[in-house]
């Protein structure tokens, strides 16, 4: 318990700064979530020949940058009382959807698709990209999900598969660090059941013709 609130304080110093008399119910801290390539990434049969241009939406409909949300008061209220804080909101400070375009991209590339316009258009949406604080034996711990949907479009326009992949990660710890590395986690292990679907390679080979 003593880490996980050590954890939550390297946060709220890092909000706060030196003391000041009146402070807001709520404050935002930010983070940049970072995909991390995974190595080993074999080369897919077939995918030479095939061409594959991948876009980027944001699902969310409301405050698409919130990851997640502390309720501070569930610590008995000790850090509210002394920063006068209830309610620390993390948010993201990069292009979540733009991140996840690449990732997927660069994976694509990887297994040696052809990337650009011309063939097969892969389309992400971006449905949940979010973490909750449980509380854990000694503490408060980080559980991120990263929820993507892919549609695979022909060169006519036609959508040939859809797909939802919902990523897990999660850290005992609630530090800013944990957070960040959990959401990183989270998107990679969305991305890494995308890419590796066999049924979603499937729909790039078969989209290259109307």
């Amino acid at each position: 318990m003593r880490r996980a609130a050590m954890g939550l304080h390297t946060i709220l110093f890092g909000l706060v700064g030196a003391c000041a008399p009146a402070l807001p119910s709520h404050r935002d801290a930010t983070i940049a979530v970072a995909y991390e390539m995974p190595g080993g990434i074999e080369p897919v049969a077939g995918a030479s020949a095939t061409k594959a241009l991948v876009t980027a939406t944001d699902g969310r409909t409301t405050d698409r940058d919130r990851i997640g949300v502390f309720k501070l008061d569930r610590i008995g209220g000790a850090i509210a009382d002394a920063y006068g804080i209830q309610t620390l909101v993390i948010r993201a400070s990069n292009d979540v959807p733009e991140t996840v375009r690449i990732a997927v991209e660069r994976n694509l590339k990887a297994q040696g698709f052809w990337i650009g316009a011309g063939g097969a258009t892969a389309r992400v949406e971006v449905l949940r990209f979010s973490a909750d604080f449980p509380i854990r034996f000694l503490g408060w711990g980080v559980a991120a999900t990263v929820e993507l949907r892919i549609s695979v479009q022909n060169t006519a326009n036609s959508t040939v598969f859809t797909k939802t992949y919902s990523g897990a990660a999660s850290e005992s710890d609630s530090s800013q660090a944990d957070i960040t590395m959990s959401m990183s986690k989270a998107l990679g292990d969305s991305v890494s059941q995308m890419v590796s679907d066999k049924d979603f390679q499937t729909a790039l080979f078969t989209a290259q013709k109307p």
